[in-house]
């Protein structure tokens, strides 16, 4: 449809509120106003400013490391380490309950020296073939053909097994070892004996020395009697 140029709009609009236009000049009409509408809806939106939220950025997760803990002092380290040998080997000298000073009865010779070192001194038993009394701090070990068969205290620094020393009491001894024992009276003391196997099987003897006048122990002593008898009549004690 042409427009003519002479107030052609003017001409058109009279027509629309006429009521006399065209099927086609209607739907130019409603071409138009959609037109119109979603121009100015396109410039609305671009000219105004999104309300939409804007998504929250989160912070990003870090992972913290732990920091190892300080290590132990050299010098507490050390002593560990030295300590730890110290024990085993205390623990390994002290199988059984006829034992004292870190020291079994029924080891070697050998095994003395390994467990104890070098001893103070030696002297060989009179009258005894092949029995030799060892001096260490604080214990006489007794060893007959390579086997130490005796073990006498010579001083509080040396324990049993279950911790009873020179100048403990007989209640000691009696809480420690209880009521089995044997009891007889020798060179003014009151001796208390207990039984028990060696680590070879072998039967043992671990006796106690009271003193009557103040119920502590005099000296302490473990042997194996069948190996011993005749030394024993050659020593004090």
């Amino acid at each position: 449809m042409t427009f003519p140029n002479n107030n052609g709009a003017g001409n058109f609009l009279q027509k629309i509120k006429s009521g006399t236009t065209t099927p086609l000049e209607d739907g130019l009409v409603c071409v138009g106003i959609v037109v119109v509408f979603t121009v100015l809806s396109l410039g609305y939106s671009l000219l105004s400013p999104s309300t939409e939220p804007q998504p929250v950025k989160q912070p990003t997760a870090q992972t913290t490391q732990k920091e190892p803990a300080a290590s132990a002092p050299a010098a507490e380290k050390a002593s560990s380490a030295k300590q730890e040998p110290e024990q085993k080997q205390a623990a390994k000298g002290m199988q059984t309950d006829l034992s004292l000073g870190g020291l079994d009865v029924g080891i070697s010779a050998a095994d003395m020296r390994k467990a104890l070192g070098q001893e103070r001194s030696s002297k060989p038993v009179q009258n005894v073939p092949g029995f030799t009394n060892y001096a260490y701090d604080g214990m006489t070990v007794g060893v007959k053909d390579g086997e130490v068969t005796t073990l006498v205290s010579d001083g509080a620094n040396v324990q049993t097994k279950r911790g009873i020393h020179q100048g403990s009491t007989l209640a000691d001894v009696m809480q420690a070892y209880g009521a089995h024992y044997t009891k007889q009276e020798y060179d003014g003391l009151v001796l208390y004996e207990y039984e028990f196997a060696a680590s070879g099987g072998q039967k043992g003897i671990l006796r106690f020395a009271i003193k009557p006048q103040n119920d502590q122990v005099d000296y302490i002593s473990a042997r194996l009697p069948e190996k011993t008898a005749v030394a024993l009549q050659a020593n004090t004690k």
